[in-house]
């Protein structure tokens, strides 16, 4: 950021006039136009130019007050950016946590969807293929009349 601001220094100082050069200026374009001397043509050229002059200033000036807005937005985002960045890093839990959280939700959702019947030991298998075709839910159903969707390879009971 410093490098902006020094930038901006530098070139605002190349450009920038000191107060007694414009007074001096204005003095001097002043005799010009007074001197009857002057061809009238000239003294039209001169006042050009220095309506040229007051533009060119008005514009640098524009331009500088506009350079020192951006500069303040840039240092505004910047903060932003690493008060976010800060955020993130206190909010981001560790991959410890992250894998113990996938776990219990993981379970939580097994949980919520089984159904427990007593007597019936649960399939430890880690594969839910496995699990499913060790599934013995399925063959309870069927065998009580209920409708069920057979999952993997479920045991045949005959209903009758």
């Amino acid at each position: 950021m410093a490098d902006v601001h020094g930038s901006l220094d530098q070139i605002h100082s190349k450009f920038e006039e000191n107060e007694e050069d414009k007074k001096n200026f204005k003095r001097a374009i002043n005799l010009l136009l007074r001197d009857d001397a002057i061809q009238p043509h000239l003294k039209s050229v001169i006042g050009y130019l220095l309506d040229c002059h007051d533009r060119l200033s008005a514009l640098l000036n524009a331009a500088n007050d506009f350079n020192r807005k951006l500069v303040a937005e840039i240092s505004s985002f910047r903060g932003e950016i690493i008060s976010l960045k800060n955020a993130i890093v206190s909010n981001d839990p560790s991959s410890n946590d992250k894998s113990v959280k996938a776990n219990s939700s993981y379970e939580e959702i097994e949980r919520n969807r089984s159904i427990v019947i007593f007597g019936i030991a649960e399939s430890k298998a880690k594969n839910s293929t496995a699990r499913a075709q060790e599934d013995h839910i399925t063959c309870l159903l069927n065998a009580s009349h209920c409708q069920s969707i057979a999952w993997g390879n479920p045991c045949q009971i005959d209903p009758d």
